[in-house]
């Protein structure tokens, strides 16, 4: 018997990940923030629904390094 399909809402998925991406606690790592977003990422192109992303600090936009805690800090668009 084959397995039933599970279907998830895009839209929730996003609203808690652009929380989590907003996070400033101890917690949330640039390694938290990565896994955060590709993850997103993956679900976003695999449903047709990514619509790219802006940086939370975007007046830091040139100055951003790939690696930096501001880099993660952003908010993905539905």
């Amino acid at each position: 018997m084959a397995k039933k399909r599970t279907t998830v809402e895009v839209l929730p998925l996003l609203t808690w990940t652009n929380k989590q991406l907003a996070r400033t606690d101890e917690f949330a790592t640039i390694e938290f923030k990565i896994g955060c977003a590709t993850i997103l990422e993956k679900i976003l192109h695999s449903a047709n629904r990514y619509n790219g992303f802006t940086f939370n600090n975007s007046h830091l936009l040139e100055d951003i390094p790939h690696g930096s805690m501001e880099y993660w800090t952003r908010t993905y668009a539905f």
